[in-house]
This record gives structure tokens, sequence and C-alpha cells, in this order.
């Protein structure tokens, strides 16, 4: 790591953020923000079907007509009715149900919604119910108790880094989290995948996770820093250089992820797949986040007050031969 680059991009990764940030904001003013049933509600109908047909062909039927509905697919649910027979259980109907991300469809749209989908599935349109509205299973309460957890864990670790390390280490704690979770919505948003409780979970338990590899991070700097009191070193090629030996043991974790991630993607439900590149999308954002967006800060930080230091000892002879009196001192002892 330290043979790429002798200090963090800092700047390059902030203007990166930022285009990521402003061209979210945009999509989101003409299209809005896409959650998923379980977060902003939505619609439900069902298909009725026959008994022996092929599920799979009467789903991807059903997509193309949304797709071409400009209608956000959730899930499809295949639910079998049935009675008890004299031997064995007698199916008597067989039904698609299907969750969309919009609510609130009006009576012209529905009827075109329902005259294609019969169309496209050779049906009656009496076998496609009336499209109803579904609430979503989270209050605005939960999603208040979600965004004051996050406050607080943010807070607690500025305190944190503030008394371990100093100021600069508690604002690269708070930044590293706000960036995160606005960086981590705003490729949401660009993407247009539905924002639901998976990726809600997902992006707080790998912020998580970036804390924890941060402190590992500040940890090995800080007796890094210690052990080496006489040598000519920037506080932000210090950190690089223990950089990339305290991420090794998080390393398995983000195999982990990926492979759990891409494991998701050949489930044939629509939600998982949706969920499964939330994750990947968190994971890659964490990532970011923690190798380039905290450290850099901190050690922007540091490097700034490491030269202000030099500075006001270059103009004070007395401070300057103390500190040669302390450096010998230093080599004395490690010898």
């Amino acid at each position: 790591m330290k043979k790429l680059h002798k200090k963090y991009p800092l700047l390059i990764c902030l203007i990166i953020s930022c285009l990521f940030v402003i061209g979210s904001i945009f999509v989101l003013a003409f299209c809005g923000l896409n959650l998923s049933p379980s977060l902003g509600g939505g619609s439900q109908f069902e298909v009725i079907v026959p008994n022996g047909a092929d599920t799979k062909t009467y789903v991807q039927s059903i997509k193309n007509v949304l797709k071409k509905q400009d209608i956000c697919y959730d899930t499809f649910i295949v639910e079998d009715n049935a009675e008890a027979g004299e031997t064995a259980f007698d199916f008597t109907q067989r039904k698609i149900v299907v969750k969309v991300c919009k609510s609130n469809i009006s009576d012209e749209k529905e009827k075109d919604i329902r005259t294609s989908i019969a169309k496209e599935l050779s049906i009656s349109v009496e076998k496609i119910s009336s499209i109803e509205n579904i609430v979503s299973s989270i209050t605005s309460k939960d999603i208040l108790l979600f965004g004051v957890g996050l406050g607080i864990i943010a807070i607690c670790m500025f305190v944190f880094g503030l008394f371990r390390y100093n100021v600069f280490g508690g604002l690269a704690f708070f930044l590293a989290i706000l960036h995160n979770l606005i960086l981590f919505l705003s490729l949401i948003i660009l993407t247009r995948i539905p924002l639901g409780l998976v990726s809600l979970a997902g992006i707080s338990l790998l912020t998580l996770i970036m804390l924890a590899c941060m402190v590992s991070i500040f940890e090995k700097y800080k007796i890094e820093s210690e052990m080496h009191l006489v040598e000519k070193e920037t506080p932000s090629s210090r950190l690089i250089k223990v950089q990339s030996k305290a991420v090794k043991p998080y390393i398995f974790v983000v195999v982990a992820v990926v492979v759990f991630s891409l494991m998701l993607l050949f489930v044939s439900v629509n939600n998982v797949i949706f969920s499964s590149i939330t994750i990947l999308i968190s994971l890659i954002v964490t990532i970011y986040s923690t190798l380039l967006i905290g450290p850099a800060i901190f050690a922007t930080f540091m490097d700034i007050k490491q030269t202000r230091f030099d500075a006001t000892l270059s103009r004070n002879d007395s401070v300057n031969k103390l500190i040669k009196k302390k450096v010998a001192k230093a080599k004395k002892t490690v010898k």
C-alpha cells in the first residue's frame, strides 16, 4: 500500500463522493426514493393460474408487463389452495401473489395493468384480483429510532476517539460514519434499487465492522508513533504503513460477505436479488470509507498539526535545544 502512494488522496475521494451525492440529489428530485413495500408500503394483487401451469413462465410474463408499465415489482409468491380428500389433499387453485413498490395506483392504471397481464398470460381479467394498497411493516417511529441509534453510535465514537487519540481521531470516526451512510443512500438512489430492511441492516452491520477496523488502524498507528519518537516521518506516511497490517484480519469478513452476496444473486426471488446487490454496495462503500476517508481525514489533520509544530520549533531556539536533548536521551534509551 505504501508503494502505491505516499499520501491519502483525500481531495480526490471527496470530489468523487460529492459527484455521486449531487447526482443522487437530481435523481431524487425527479424520480423520488425507491422504497420497498416493507419500508414505504406498496400494492398487491393475485393472479389465478391453472394447477399444472409453469409458474416461472407466468411470473416472467407478469414481470415483462410491469416493466412496460414502469412499475417496480418486489416479490412473487406462489400459493396453492387445497382441501382434504378421501386419501390426500386435492389442489383446487394455484395463484401468484404479486407485491409492487408503487401504492395508490389509479383506477385507469389498474385497469391497464390487469388487461395487459390477462392478454400476456392468455387468461380472463377475472382471474386477476383488484390491486390493493398494503402498508409498510415499519413505522415512522421505527425509522426515527433507527436514526437516533446511529446518531448515538456516531457521538459515542467521537467521544471515544477524542479521549483515546485526539480531537482529530474523534472527527475521523464521526465523519467516516456520516460519509458511509450518505454515500450508500446516494448509490441506492442512483441505481434505483428498492431500499428495504435488509439494506438498512446490511449498512448498519458493515458500519460497525468499519469502526472496528478503524480502531485497529488507529491503535497500530498510536503504537507505531510511540515506538519511533526520533524518526522523521509524517503522520500520513506512518498511518499508511500500518494500515495494511491492521486490515488483514478483516479480509476474511470481506470475502465471506462477497461470497454470500454472490450466492444470493442466483436465487430466483426478486427482493433477495435486490438485497444481495445492496449488501455488495454497502461493502464497497464501507471499504472505501474505512481505507480512504476515515484514516485520510485523521492523517490530513495530523499532518497539518505536525507542520505547524515543526514551524514553531524552527523559530524557537530554546525549544529546539530542549527537543534535541530529549531526542539524544531517547536514542540512548533505544540503544
